[in-house]
């Protein structure tokens, strides 16, 4: 079975989305992220030009296939207010 993520953007960047139960199906924490990731009650945004390979890395290696959806926001994301990593 698939994992399904949601790549957030915005005009200017964008994030992938894995919430705190899949992080812990694969090993990772808020930890494993850079400070140019966010996160909030729910799991971690992760930058998508580093830190959201660490996510596809982390399912692919458990053998795991791995499907997208795309939502963006015009104008700048709520992301950015969130706490950094």
């Amino acid at each position: 079975m698939a994992e399904k993520l949601t790549l957030h953007s915005d005009n200017g960047h964008g994030w992938l989305f894995i919430s705190y139960p899949l992080m812990k199906k694969y090993g990772l924490s808020r930890d494993s992220f850079s400070s140019f990731s966010y996160f909030n009650d729910k799991g971690v945004y992760a930058e998508e030009d580093c830190d959201a390979r660490i996510i596809i890395k982390a399912i692919k290696e458990a053998g795991k296939r791995i499907v997208f959806k795309g939502k963006h926001t015009n104008g700048q994301s709520k992301i950015r207010s969130l706490e950094r990593c």
